[in-house]
């Protein structure tokens, strides 16, 4: 079996805009980075109290000439305070990043056709034949659809003849 030029160039075609449509397909159209920063600050104060107490206490015995004996005792207490406040401060960042990629395709493709009117014998005619097409993603950016044409060549419905076709596209 010997493949011919034509052919050989056909092939080729479809698989470069094969590989071009996935290749545009697999490209993210929406990237949403959000980062959220959470800083936590704890503070800690503690009153440190520091007592020093001194007592002095002074006995004072006296004798009188009488023979008595009279004792004054004195205490003297002596209170010292010291306080002193004591600040602790600890401070905590996180941050955390996330980031969403999506791909944004339709599942669905509608489409008006117009081509130039070809007569019974596929020769050109002055006008147009419309049509519709509506196409459905399979998988990936490749798409499968139906169409239809107003063609007097084209199966009779209602009152005017429509040519149908499948179609198999992509998105890029």
């Amino acid at each position: 079996m010997e493949i011919n030029i034509k052919t050989l160039a056909g092939v080729t075609a479809v698989v470069v805009l094969a590989s071009f449509m996935v290749g545009r397909y697999t490209v993210p159209t929406k990237t949403i980075t959000k980062t959220v920063v959470q800083t936590v600050t704890k503070t800690d104060e503690d009153k440190q109290v520091d007592k020093q107490q001194d007592k002095d206490t002074t006995i004072t015995e006296t004798d009188k000439p009488d023979g008595t004996k009279v004792t004054v005792t004195q205490i003297v207490s002596k209170t010292d305070t010291e306080s002193s406040d004591v600040k602790e401060t600890q401070t905590a960042t996180t941050a955390k990043s996330e980031t969403i990629t999506t791909n944004e395709t339709t599942n669905w493709n509608v489409a008006v056709l117009a081509t130039p009117k070809y007569g019974s014998d596929n020769s050109l005619q002055l006008g147009l034949d419309y049509g519709a097409m509506v196409e459905r993603k399979i998988v990936g950016p490749f798409y499968f659809g139906i169409f239809g044409l107003e063609n007097e060549n084209g199966a009779k419905v209602g009152t005017t003849h429509i040519l149908p076709g499948f179609a198999i596209g992509g998105s890029f």
